[in-house]
């Protein structure tokens, strides 16, 4: 039996950023964030640069915050971006008028670490899987963040058994704290459509590729490991992961 299609997004990225890693088959996405309060801030102007070098195969994803539909829409286009994610307090309405401009759309949901109350996740699941093209599900961020990702911090992965039930059949990421060494560790719980990476494959705040190339080897065994073994998500696996890491965004 093969390996699962668990899908790898590296986010974060900066426009002269050593793209190489995109030519592997379970990259599917990057990601460049669209935060003016993040230190990975990325202009539109100059992502073109990155999202025009990359692999056939791999989509460019764009991060935002409580942007406009317009401001959002006007990125996209300028970036040359296939995807927009929403990580700020976007409604189901502002989901459904970017798809409605041809814009795919995820939207990320907080997660808490500590204190979780399940049912208020699982509700978010609901009102916005109907809206989206697929859900990301990160950790909640520290008090007093400036942003709302990138942080380095996981949540519980146990509850995604619970989730996954209620998001089966639409595509969903994990994000939030996830490293090479720590990969397995979530692969073996739960197999989402994709996870997303940031500061977890970072050195001195920038994307390494050895590091990289490590959480992918990773990725690859544990699901080989994982491949006879019925998980909590068999679902439609059509997009891969989201991003974070150890650092603020």
């Amino acid at each position: 039996m093969s390996a699962p299609e668990v899908q790898v997004k590296i986010c974060g990225l900066q426009p002269d950023d050593d793209l190489s890693f995109t030519e592997h088959p379970r990259v599917s996405y990057v990601g460049f964030v669209f935060v003016e309060a993040s230190k990975r801030f990325v202009h539109p102007s100059s992502a073109i640069r990155a999202t025009a070098r990359l692999a056939a195969d791999t989509k460019a994803v764009g991060v935002f915050a409580n942007a406009t539909i317009d401001e959002m829409a006007s990125t996209v286009a300028l970036a040359g971006l296939d995807v927009a994610q929403l990580h700020g307090e976007e409604s189901p309405e502002v989901c459904r008028a970017l798809r409605q401009r041809g814009v795919k759309v995820w939207k990320a949901i907080q997660v808490p670490s500590e204190g979780l109350s399940l049912d208020a996740v699982r509700q978010d699941v609901h009102r916005y899987a109907a809206c989206t093209d697929a859900i990301l599900l990160d950790a909640k961020p520290p008090i007093g963040a400036s942003v709302t990702g990138g942080h380095g911090q996981s949540f519980d992965w146990a509850v995604l058994e619970q989730i996954a039930h209620d998001i089966a059949g639409h595509p969903w990421f994990v994000a939030g704290g996830i490293r090479p060494d720590n990969v397995d560790s979530l692969l073996s719980l739960c197999q989402p459509t994709g996870i997303d990476v940031s500061s977890g494959v970072e050195r001195g705040g920038r994307k390494n590729s050895a590091l990289i190339e490590s959480l992918l080897t990773s990725v690859q065994h544990a699901l080989t490991a994982s491949s006879e073994t019925i998980t909590c998500g068999e679902v439609d696996r059509v997009f891969p992961i989201s991003c974070t890491g150890g650092e603020d965004r």
